[in-house]
C-alpha cells in the first residue's frame, strides 16, 4: 500500500475548518521544502505548487496519495530524516491543496480578495535571468525567469492526466491554456520581440484561465448530466402508433402512407 495514503488516513483532520495558510505558513512551506533534506527526487516547492493547481483543476479529483507520490518522486516514506519536519510539510501541502480547491470553487461573481487564488512563486534573482531572452538550438529558452518552475509543475499534472484530454483537444479553449504555456517556455513564439518577464499582465490572465479551465469542466460535466437524464427517460408516445394502411390522421381519408406519411 501507498505510504502516502497510509499517512493521510491517519492524520486527517476536517481542513475546511482551518483557515487559509498564512503567509508565515506559506513562507514555511518553501522553507521545508529547501531544508529538510528532501530526496533529489522531490521537486521545488514552487514546481509542487504548481502541479498541486494542475490536480485541483483535473475534471476528476486526484488522490492525496497520488499527488505526493508525484512530487516526491516515490511511493514511501520517510522523505526526509526528521519525522517532525516530514509530518508538519505534508500536513501543510495538505491544507495548501485545501485552499486551492477550495477558491478555485469560489463563483467569479462572490470573489473577494481573502478568497481568490493565487499561485505560490518566487522571485529570481536578476542575476539569474538572461534579458533579453535568449534560445538555445533546440528552442528552449537559456536561464530563469519568474513562473519557470510554477509552471513546469502544472503543465506536468496536465500531462500526466489523461483526463485533460477533453480541453486539450478542443481547439476552442485553448486560450485558457495560453498563460500558462507562455509561462512554461518564457517567450512567446508568435510574439519574439515579447519580453514575458516584462508582461504585467499575465498573473491576472494566469488568474482568470484558472477559473475558465473550471467553469469549463463544471459546464462539461452539466451538458453530460442532462445527456444522461434525455438517454435515462426516452420519448414516449402520446397517442397510439398510425400503421401505414391506417387512415391519416389529418382527416383527408387517405391512407396514412400516401398522405402524411408519404412526406
Amino acid at each position: 500500500m501507498n505510504d502516502f495514503f497510509t499517512w493521510n488516513m491517519s492524520v486527517r483532520r476536517p481542513f475546511d475548518q482551518r483557515p487559509a495558510l498564512s503567509e508565515a505558513q506559506c513562507d514555511e512551506l518553501f522553507t521545508l521544502f529547501e531544508e529538510a533534506g528532501l530526496t533529489d527526487t522531490a521537486m521545488t516547492a514552487e514546481r509542487a505548487d504548481g502541479y498541486l493547481t494542475g490536480c485541483q483543476l483535473s475534471p476528476n479529483p486526484v488522490g492525496v496519495h497520488e499527488w505526493m507520490e508525484r512530487i516526491f518522486g516515490q511511493p514511501t516514506l520517510p522523505i526526509c530524516a526528521d519525522p517532525v519536519q516530514q509530518n508538519k510539510l505534508l500536513e501543510l501541502l495538505v491544507q495548501r491543496q485545501w485552499d486551492i480547491m477550495t477558491s478555485l470553487s469560489v463563483p467569479r461573481e462572490k470573489l473577494t480578495p481573502d478568497h481568490i487564488f493565487f499561485p505560490l512563486v518566487s522571485n529570481v534573482a536578476d542575476a539569474d535571468r538572461i534579458q533579453p531572452y535568449q534560445l538555445d538550438a533546440n528552442g528552449i529558452r537559456l536561464g530563469d525567469w519568474d513562473w519557470k518552475e510554477w509552471a513546469a509543475g502544472f503543465y506536468q499534472a496536465v500531462r500526466d492526466d489523461d483526463d485533460w484530454d477533453e480541453l486539450t483537444q478542443d481547439a476552442d479553449a485553448w486560450p485558457l491554456l495560453a498563460p500558462f504555456l507562455l509561462l512554461q517556455k518564457g517567450y512567446n513564439p508568435d510574439k519574439p520581440e515579447l519580453q514575458v518577464d516584462q508582461q504585467e499582465d499575465l498573473l491576472q490572465l494566469l488568474i482568470s484561465s484558472a477559473y475558465g479551465i473550471h467553469d469549463y469542466w463544471r459546464e462539461l460535466h452539466r451538458r453530460m448530466a442532462a445527456a444522461r437524464l434525455v438517454l435515462q427517460n426516452p420519448f414516449v408516445r402520446d397517442g397510439p402508433k398510425v400503421g401505414r394502411n391506417d387512415p391519416c390522421s389529418c382527416g383527408s381519408g387517405k391512407k396514412y402512407k400516401k398522405c402524411c406519411g408519404a412526406q
